[in-house]
This record gives C-alpha cells, sequence and structure tokens, in this order.
C-alpha cells in the first residue's frame, strides 16, 4: 500500500441477507452514507426472499460509488446461493438440487458453519468467488458477523445513555437506572 492510500477513506458496505429483512447500508470510514432494507425497494413487508442486490446497488449508488469502489465488505452469516458453497456433495447435493428447483436456492451461512463444525465461515463459503461473481474488486475484504449479535450493539451503550439521561419528577423516585440514583421514597 503506497502512502497515499493510507489516507484514502475506506468504503464499508454492510449486508444483511437473511430470510426476513434483508439490507444494506454503506459508510465511508464508519460514517453512516446510505441504508435501505430490500423491502423499500421490493414493496413486500420483511423482504429477504432474494440476496440483497437491489438495496446494495441502492446505497452505492446513493453514495455515488459502485461495488468496485468498495474496500470493505461486513455480511452477516445468513443466507447465500448454493453455488458459493463448496462442500455440497453425495446425497445432501441432491437433495439441494430438489430444493433448487423447488425456489430453495440458498443456504444458511450460519448453519453450514454449524453443520461442518467450521470455526471460520471462510471454511465453507468461497467468499471470493461470491465477490468475484458479484462486480466486487478481488482485493475488497470480506468479514462475517453474527446477525443476532448485531442486534445487542446498541445496548451495548444503553447503561452509558441511562446514566447521563435526567430524569424528573415521579419517574425519578419509581425507578433506578444506575447506582447514582436516590432510593425509593
Amino acid at each position: 500500500m503506497n502512502d497515499l492510500a493510507a489516507f484514502m477513506p475506506q468504503l464499508i458496505l454492510s449486508v444483511h441477507s437473511g430470510v426476513h429483512d434483508a439490507a444494506a447500508a454503506v459508510f465511508e470510514d464508519y460514517d453512516l452514507k446510505a441504508a435501505i432494507a430490500l423491502e423499500r425497494l421490493t414493496r413486500r413487508k420483511s423482504d429477504g426472499s432474494t440476496h440483497p442486490d437491489a438495496a446494495i446497488d441502492e446505497v452505492l449508488s446513493i453514495a455515488g460509488a459502485t461495488r468496485r469502489d468498495v474496500d470493505v465488505v461486513a455480511t452477516s452469516r445468513a443466507m447465500f446461493p448454493k453455488a458459493y458453497f463448496p462442500r455440497l456433495g453425495g446425497l445432501r447435493w441432491l437433495r439441494e438440487q430438489y430444493r433448487s428447483r423447488v425456489g430453495k436456492d440458498r443456504l444458511l451461512l450460519g448453519a453450514e458453519q454449524h453443520r461442518y463444525r467450521a470455526p471460520r465461515a471462510e471454511d465453507v463459503f468461497d467468499a471470493a468467488a461470491w465477490l468475484r461473481d458479484g462486480g466486487f474488486r478481488d482485493d475488497a475484504a470480506v468479514h462475517f458477523y453474527n446477525h443476532h449479535e448485531a442486534h445487542a450493539l446498541p445496548t451495548s451503550r444503553a447503561r452509558d445513555c441511562l446514566s447521563r439521561s435526567r430524569f424528573s419528577g415521579p419517574a425519578r423516585r419509581r425507578h433506578r437506572s444506575h447506582p447514582g440514583d436516590s432510593p425509593r421514597q
């Protein structure tokens, strides 16, 4: 990496490709530039029926970028097309062929990790092929996160927020939100 690249902002794409509420967001050096749920584009409540390519393209368009501009992809260990799971074989491959014919053409990455007792998503998922086929640069970094743990992130700061908040009147007497509050009267 040259010295100039160290000062260039990183474009981070965050993707959730779940069975419901698929979404994408784009950040420039952790500054949110755009976010959209797939349901806003398809007009189907809680849509997660497909990989959120439309949401990805929309947030990148809003940010004035393309897939080739993305430096980092942070994606949940959720639903991905079966083509990126190279371990499928034998009877399992046959079963998944049938499931594809009835419209079930994606697998849950977290479940596949569990099935094969794989410590890393990359042990069961071909991230390089997924990046290439998705139109991203080969040198883009891919990071996988646990979708359910992501729900907890906003609450990790809840105690700080509560300790800074000001309660007044009867609510202060009824609730003891942190050690500095006076006891009930």
